[in-house]
């Protein structure tokens, strides 16, 4: 089964592009299709959504669904703290 996969901020980044297909076997999870994302996505920590619910690794896919990556530091980043002025004294 084809399963469309949108990749998000730094991820999109790491495979060059920001969607691709995915073929799975039936009944797939999500963290099948993880790990054929394997070079993507590690050491990134993501959200999941699967046809826009959040979704755990565990959720089941199906035919023609779309998974959404998302990496968690896109969603909870803080600002940056402003650079010290190099007029302060």
């Amino acid at each position: 089964m084809h399963v469309r996969v949108r990749l998000f901020a730094i991820l999109r980044e790491r495979a060059g592009i920001g969607e691709l297909e995915l073929d799975l076997p039936e009944r797939a999870r999500v963290r099948d299709a993880l790990e054929l994302l394997g070079t993507i996505t590690t050491g990134v920590p993501v959200v999941m959504a699967v046809n826009r619910e959040y979704a755990d690794e565990d959720a089941y896919l199906g035919a023609g669904d779309e998974l959404a990556l998302i990496p968690c530091s896109t969603l909870f980043a803080t600002p940056a703290p402003a650079p010290s002025s190099p007029f302060s004294a």
